[in-house]
């Protein structure tokens, strides 16, 4: 009797983590690779963006734009810049290395540091969406956030 139960016991637990596998592999499959074909702001030439099926929606946009500080926060670093066009763009700091590099030189806490305000760029960018957690609720919660694809000195 004792084997019968601990056999169909050790069944279960062999048919429980064979379905948990299952899972796991569902899951990594979700995400497959599409192309993104979008057009820049001229209409001049086509980008191809690579993106996971989660992201297709994000569309390139170049901007041209005088850099006017960095910031921390509680919900990560950002980088802001006065638009040619004469709105203020926030832009999430993801992590792009480009960024880092073009800015690595910025003392971040520093108000005395200017170097690199007033300097144009060429900003390539999209939206993309993060998770932030909202200390308050306890939940967490879905922002859109523009971050930088690339930049270079403007002429």
């Amino acid at each position: 009797m004792k084997r019968t139960i601990l056999f169909i016991l050790g069944l279960s637990i062999v048919f429980f983590v064979a379905s948990c596998k299952n899972e796991t592999t569902d899951k990594d499959t979700d995400q497959e690779k599409t192309e993104n074909i979008v057009s820049d702001e001229n209409n001049n030439e086509n980008v191809v963006e690579n993106n996971t099926q989660e992201n297709t929606n994000e569309n390139v946009i170049k901007l041209k734009a005088e850099f006017n500080g960095i910031y921390l926060g509680s919900g990560g670093s950002g980088i802001l810049f006065n638009g040619e066009d004469g709105k203020r763009y926030d832009f999430y700091d993801d992590g792009n290395d480009e960024v880092h590099e073009v800015f690595s030189d910025v003392e971040i806490g520093n108000p005395n540091d200017t170097k690199h305000y007033g300097e144009w760029y060429n900003i390539t960018y999209k939206t993309t969406t993060i998770e932030r957690y909202d200390g308050g609720t306890g939940k967490y919660y879905d922002d859109e956030v523009l971050v930088i694809v690339s930049i270079e000195p403007a002429n």
